[in-house]
């Protein structure tokens, strides 16, 4: 489905042809609320090397930019993979002045879109990643035709929210704010009984496909 085609029948839904621009806005909004939680089409891996005496890797290096949540990064040394231990920018500063070395990488720090792996890599390693990625954004800008998974795999669930906050925050709609409330007393971040069922299907599938290993995404 495209933006277009997704705009149209929400409208055709509604019953209204009059509030274009607040429906890609709710079509936006919809797709932010979702990004970051994981689903099938939105997980990803990529690696990346690292150069002797290199602090910070960033996107010129090969890490990815849109990084929603990093599930984990390892390091190819010796033809054996091990983990690294995720710290705080913070702790990775304060080792590193007091006890600064090189060598193969066993942690990382994740900051200003950048990784900070430590020890100080002294030579070429493959780091490994596996992430949530944020897709090519259908923004307010975006032409008609514009699509990615969200607007295909997960059609459903961003039409039936977009329209729900059009029922809530342009239409005023009581039935739907009174829907909405008793989704959040189920601990639900669904706006509708529609839209947490179809959530409920997709989420059935990331755990089919868990079980079968990582599936990369669709890529549009």
């Amino acid at each position: 489905m495209t933006y277009l085609a997704m705009r149209t029948r929400i409208q055709s839904e509604l019953v209204r042809t009059d509030i274009d621009g607040r429906i890609n806005e709710a079509i936006i909004s919809a797709i932010r609320h979702w990004e970051r939680e994981r689903f099938f089409f939105n997980e990803a891996t990529t690696t990346f090397v690292t150069v002797a005496d290199q602090e910070q890797y960033t996107e010129s290096d090969g890490v990815p930019t849109g990084l929603v949540k990093i599930d984990e990064l390892t390091v190819d040394v010796n033809s054996t993979t091990y983990p690294l231990t995720p710290r705080t920018y913070s702790f990775i500063e304060n080792i590193k002045n007091s006890t600064s070395y090189t060598g193969f990488p066993y942690s990382y720090a994740y900051y200003q879109e950048s990784f900070w792996p430590y020890p100080i890599p002294n030579g070429s390693y493959t780091l490994n990643l596996s992430y949530i990625q944020r897709l090519a954004e259908v923004t307010l800008s975006a032409t008609d035709a514009a699509t990615n998974a969200w607007m295909v795999e997960a059609e459903d669930l961003i039409r039936l929210r977009a329209k729900s906050i059009i029922r809530i925050d342009v239409l005023e709609q009581e039935r739907a704010k009174a829907e909405a409330a008793m989704m959040a007393q189920k601990g639900s971040t669904a706006l509708s009984i529609m839209e947490d069922s179809v959530l409920q299907g997709i989420q059935g599938e990331v755990t089919k496909r868990v079980q079968t290993g990582r599936v990369q995404p669709t890529q549009f």
